[in-house]
């Protein structure tokens, strides 16, 4: 009597995990204009006044993973994008937190935008990319931070914004106006 023991003959090829990842831009990060630990002041157009302490800039990466091929032969692509987030709290229940990320788009199929997120008071007042602001050569409006006319673009009409001071005006969701003033 023989005793014969069979095993499936399965040619897989390369089955290593692929693992991609998508940063921000040096020249974009350097662009950034907070460094983690500013204190932004505003001012509304009512006299209110609100008071924002940088909390850190926190980098992390979205992660996206995608399983191809069979039972039997799988492998697994890793997409990581980083996100920058500068986030700012304060205690005015009008205007109490403000973040500011720069991070790699995720939903493009090869990425290579560096986009820039404003969430204010937990709500999305814009995105938009650093190209778009690079490509801007005209200012909309100025605002006088320190005792000197700083210039800004606006972005998506409620942020007006530069890249030396940052968000220079905001329009809430009540149409209440607050303007930096240092």
């Amino acid at each position: 009597m023989f005793t014969q023991s069979c095993t499936k003959n399965i040619n897989c090829g390369d089955t290593n995990d692929m693992i991609y990842t998508y940063n921000v831009a040096d020249s974009n990060k350097a662009k950034i204009p907070y460094n983690g630990t500013d204190t932004l002041v505003f001012v509304s157009d009512k006299g209110d006044t609100a008071n924002l302490y940088g909390q850190t800039i926190n980098q992390f990466y979205y992660k996206i993973t995608q399983n191809y091929g069979t039972a039997d032969c799988q492998k697994n692509y890793t997409y990581k994008y980083q996100n920058i987030n500068t986030s700012f709290l304060g205690n005015n229940l009008k205007l109490y937190s403000v973040s500011f990320i720069a991070y790699m788009n995720e939903q493009l199929t090869n990425p290579s935008t560096n986009s820039i997120k404003i969430i204010i008071n937990d709500s999305l007042f814009g995105k938009s990319n650093f190209e778009y602001f690079n490509s801007l050569t005209y200012p909309d409006d100025s605002v006088i931070i320190n005792g000197k006319y700083e210039i800004g673009y606006n972005f998506n009409n409620s942020i007006f914004f530069n890249f030396k001071y940052g968000i220079l005006r905001i329009k809430d969701s009540k149409n209440n106006i607050w303007t930096k003033i240092k």
